[in-house]
């Protein structure tokens, strides 16, 4: 009972700002549907997915290195931030480099169609800019600041959502879209360097020897995340292929609301990511079995929650031009369910020192999710995408559940079916959190007064 009230304790503010973004990236792609229709928002939906597979590609997994060797206290002396700075320029420029490289001699233009060369410039700007505010932020969650941590996505994503009303109100159009998102990222750079200004007064020399460590952890994630992406978003590339634009900005649609579900699971991913590494192994079995569990709770009640609402809100909200969306949303439903549950098994084997075991569980959902891309999506275009991915998601999720028990000795009903003390845990949390949000709320209009 204790871990898990510590969990959801922990867990507090990532919910909270969780909630926040979700409501920021749902406002922002409503927004940019509304200003550039259906093909406008396939585009932008393309040049923000070809940044994140480029920032994907040159990054080799530090950013978790950074968590896991802040968290245990390692390397004490060491300038942690500086180190990510520099990590995060030295890549961009070899990163940066070789997307010019893959763009230029053709091997990446079909993924690319409608994504003109002024957006990749822009996706260019963005590694560093992502790479160095994710790398410090990764030293701010490893410290276990977590509202500071919280709050450079939280600024990154409200400051795209104002900078993209701006420029809808001043009829920016694409142009104004694209921009409007590279300048949100300065933003968030900017923020995740001033809560660490103290550190970066400091000298700037890192010693060679903490380098090793770092990437060998590193690069053991690499794969993951490489294989991550092909399960989440590399069928957003094979519908423009084979469908076309127009279809990526519905099926983007469809994503960005069915990826609302998600902050449960990834607030308590994210808090167990940083708590795993100090805990014995039974307090550790313990935390992550809640978790699982309780994430399960939460994610069915909302699925079913969306499978009535949410064809409803995407007609409603997003306009008429954007009712087919409502088909892959509700194939997406129950691989949601799924990919909750690999969240926080891959933060608990993350924290453990065993991100191995997340490949491997990764690499067979990729090969599920290519082959269904490639047999459902020439067919079936965007609802073929869907049913893929639901299907690659679940498939990943009973992987690690396998792993689990063989590993932690964690069985699976331990893992998946809710308990009481469950619901009434969480019953207690969301009471905690109404309390709390209600005082808040209270103050800020006494202090008006």
């Amino acid at each position: 009972m204790k871990a898990s009230t510590s969990l959801l304790g922990g867990s507090f503010l990532f919910v909270i700002f969780y909630i926040l973004n979700s409501i920021f990236r749902f406002s922002t792609s409503v927004i940019v549907a509304r200003t550039l229709g259906v093909e406008g928002k396939g585009i932008y939906a393309l040049t923000l997915l070809a940044s994140a597979l480029a920032i994907l590609l040159v990054n080799p997994g530090l950013h978790t290195a950074l968590v896991f060797y802040t968290s245990k206290g390692q390397f004490p002396t060491v300038n942690q931030s500086v180190l990510g700075l520099y990590l995060a320029l030295g890549i961009s420029l070899v990163g940066g480099g070789l997307l010019y490289g893959l763009y230029h001699f053709g091997i990446v233009n079909q993924l690319l169609t409608g994504v003109t060369d002024v957006f990749l410039g822009f996706v260019l700007l963005s590694i560093p800019l992502n790479l160095g505010a994710l790398y410090l932020s990764s030293i701010l969650l490893g410290h276990q600041r977590i509202l500071e941590f919280n709050f450079v996505e939280c600024l990154r994503l409200g400051s795209n959502l104002c900078l993209q009303g701006i420029s809808a109100w001043l009829g920016g159009g694409l142009n104004g879209a694209v921009f409007s998102w590279l300048a949100a990222n300065i933003v968030a750079l900017l923020a995740a360097t001033w809560f660490l200004r103290k550190e970066l007064i400091k000298p700037w020399h890192v010693p060679v020897r903490v380098l090793q460590p770092a990437f060998s952890y590193g690069i053991r994630n690499y794969p993951v995340n490489l294989l991550n992406f092909i399960n989440t978003r590399l069928d957003a590339f094979l519908v423009n292929i084979f469908a076309g634009v127009s279809q990526v900005g519905l099926y983007s649609t469809s994503a960005s609301v069915a990826e609302m579900l998600w902050f449960i699971p990834n607030a308590f991913g994210n808090t167990l990511f940083s708590k795993i590494p100090a805990l014995k192994h039974n307090e550790a079995n313990d935390l992550v079995a809640q978790a699982c569990r309780q994430s399960i709770l939460v994610m069915l009640v909302t699925i079913m929650l969306s499978a009535f609402g949410g064809p409803l809100l995407i007609k409603v909200v997003f306009g008429t031009a954007f009712s087919p969306a409502s088909i892959p949303f509700l194939w997406l439903l129950p691989g949601v369910l799924g990919l909750g549950v690999s969240r926080v098994l891959a933060a608990d084997f993350n924290g453990r020192g065993k991100p191995q075991l997340v490949t491997l569980a990764a690499l067979v959902a990729a090969g599920l999710t290519l082959t269904l891309d490639l047999a459902l999506i020439p067919k079936y275009g965007m609802r073929g995408a869907a049913q893929a991915s639901s299907l690659a998601y679940l498939a990943n999720a009973m992987i690690l559940v396998f792993w689990s028990r063989k590993q932690n000795n964690l069985h699976w009903n331990i893992l998946l079916i809710p308990k009481y003390n469950d619901v009434l845990e969480i019953l207690q949390f969301c009471k905690g959190l109404i309390v709390r949000l209600l005082g808040r709320w209270h103050f800020l209009q006494n202090s008006r007064d």
